[in-house]
């Protein structure tokens, strides 16, 4: 008896693509010991196919990743490059040095605009030139379903907002200023060596695509318009009493540092009692009365009473006025004031 078909080629073992036309770049997920020891399911925050226009050949289909922590796109061939790289420790080498699998290309994604003139499931990334440097360029990729694109856009929000967080580089006005996602139940943490799941769409990177299914960015979507009429959570509180300012600790006039009349005088009226005792001057800061004929003082001139009470204060040792040792002692102390 002839032996069976599944005797000489078990299902499992070979995992043919159901359409070849066109996308022989694309490569079926691997299976088998690519998945062993790959790094933590959280690291990865999205992965899946997107079409990016060529040169010459229009659009063509690459494999994206985005990890959770950080801005850095990183292209692929197809998924077996992304995922044998991602097994290994997203080991990153300079370009044309790559011996193994890696990364084609690197982006440092700034922004992500949702322009719906550009066509249906556009993605309009501002990718930055250089590092270091401000000037940025455009990148449209190309979504193939509603529910990958808003997959993606939820994953870019997310990075951006916890990379500026992290930076302090964009206030936290104008990041809570963007659209507001909540943690989904399977859309945040995916695991970056599972082949995504086949679908019953005809289109064949649907079938290889690293999205989440088409009920859990419901519910993600739905969590996010609720978000809105919920009271501000401890994150956005913390933003906000975050400051950007960079004051003079103790200078009254015209900070943002709140002192009330009443502490003032107190400080004041403490300063002069100890500036009674012997041995006790207030260290000089090369700012005489006359020095306001020309400096023009942005809000009004410094007043140091606080930071004179806080040295007076905080002296252990008595020298002459005139030593060497209080004159060290005194640009030390100004110096750890100011």
């Amino acid at each position: 008896m002839a032996p069976s078909r599944e005797s000489i080629c078990p299902r499992d073992a070979v995992d043919f693509p159901s359409h070849r036309s066109g996308m022989n770049a694309m490569r079926t997920p691997g299976k088998g010991s690519s998945a062993a020891g790959s790094l933590p399911a959280n690291l990865v925050r999205q992965h899946g196919y997107l079409m990016k226009k060529s040169l010459f050949r229009g659009l063509k289909p690459l494999y994206f990743s985005v990890n959770f922590h950080s801005a850095k796109l990183y292209s692929f061939a197809d998924y077996n490059d992304y995922s044998l790289w991602n097994s290994q420790g997203q080991l990153l080498v300079p370009e044309g040095k790559r011996d193994g699998p890696g990364p084609l290309r690197v982006y440092h994604v700034v922004a992500v605009d949702q322009d719906t003139t550009a066509g249906p499931w556009k993605l309009v990334l501002s990718i930055r030139k250089k590092a270091g440097s401000t000037k940025v360029d455009k990148m449209v990729l190309t979504a193939e379903s509603s529910d990958e694109y808003n997959d993606w856009i939820n994953a870019f929000h997310d990075v951006l907002q916890r990379g500026s967080r992290a930076n302090s580089t964009v206030s936290c006005e104008s990041a809570s200023s963007r659209r507001t996602f909540t943690r989904g139940e399977d859309s945040r943490y995916k695991d970056p060596t599972t082949p995504p799941p086949h679908s019953s769409d005809s289109s064949p990177m649907s079938a290889r695509t690293g999205s989440t299914s088409r009920q859990g960015s419901k519910r993600s979507l739905l969590s996010s318009e609720g978000s809105r009429t919920q009271p501000p959570s401890t994150h956005e509180k913390e933003c906000h009493g975050i400051s950007r300012d960079i004051v003079l600790i103790g200078c009254a006039n015209g900070s943002i540092v709140g002192v009330s009349e009443a502490k003032l005088a107190q400080a004041k009226y403490e300063l002069s009692q100890l500036l009674q005792e012997p041995g006790t001057q207030c260290p000089d800061r090369g700012l005489p009365m006359a020095c306001d004929d020309y400096i023009d003082w942005l809000h009004g001139r410094p007043d140091f009473t606080l930071t004179d009470l806080a040295y007076l204060k905080g002296r252990s040792r008595w020298h002459d006025a005139q030593s060497m040792a209080a004159r060290v002692e005194t640009l030390l102390r100004v110096f750890v004031m100011e």
